[in-house]
Protein backbone atom coordinates (compact mmCIF):
# COMPACT_ATOMS: atom_id res chain seq x y z
CA UNK A 1 0.00 0.00 0.00
CA UNK A 2 1.30 3.54 -1.01
CA UNK A 3 1.40 6.19 1.65
CA UNK A 4 -0.83 9.14 0.87
CA UNK A 5 0.09 12.77 1.78
CA UNK A 6 -3.21 13.39 3.06
CA UNK A 7 -5.48 10.98 5.56
CA UNK A 8 -8.88 12.22 4.52
CA UNK A 9 -11.36 15.07 3.41
CA UNK A 10 -13.53 16.22 6.61
CA UNK A 11 -11.02 15.39 9.06
CA UNK A 12 -8.00 17.37 7.48
CA UNK A 13 -10.92 19.92 6.86
CA UNK A 14 -11.77 19.92 10.28
CA UNK A 15 -8.86 20.37 11.50
CA UNK A 16 -8.24 23.60 9.90
CA UNK A 17 -11.02 25.24 10.07
CA UNK A 18 -11.78 24.92 13.87
CA UNK A 19 -8.84 26.47 14.81
CA UNK A 20 -9.31 29.02 11.84
CA UNK A 21 -12.97 29.98 13.20
CA UNK A 22 -11.52 30.28 17.40
CA UNK A 23 -9.33 32.54 16.03
CA UNK A 24 -11.64 34.78 14.22
CA UNK A 25 -14.15 34.35 17.32
CA UNK A 26 -11.62 35.77 19.69
CA UNK A 27 -10.32 38.36 17.51
CA UNK A 28 -13.83 39.60 17.33
CA UNK A 29 -14.65 39.29 21.07
CA UNK A 30 -11.46 41.15 21.81
CA UNK A 31 -12.75 44.17 19.14
CA UNK A 32 -16.31 44.29 21.02
CA UNK A 33 -14.23 44.71 24.60
CA UNK A 34 -11.56 46.91 23.36
CA UNK A 35 -12.00 50.98 24.58
CA UNK A 36 -12.84 53.34 21.90
CA UNK A 37 -10.97 55.30 20.22
CA UNK A 38 -10.20 58.93 21.75
CA UNK A 39 -11.18 61.52 18.61
CA UNK A 40 -8.44 62.71 17.17
CA UNK A 41 -7.14 66.67 18.57
CA UNK A 42 -7.33 69.61 15.80
CA UNK A 43 -4.11 70.72 16.53
CA UNK A 44 -0.74 68.13 16.88
CA UNK A 45 0.68 68.14 20.55
CA UNK A 46 3.91 69.75 19.55
CA UNK A 47 2.54 72.51 17.92
CA UNK A 48 -0.35 73.88 20.22
CA UNK A 49 -1.16 77.07 20.98
CA UNK A 50 -0.13 78.97 23.70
Amino acid sequence: MIPQAHGGGVPETLSVLVPLALVVFLLRAGAKKAPPEPPPDEAPEDQQET
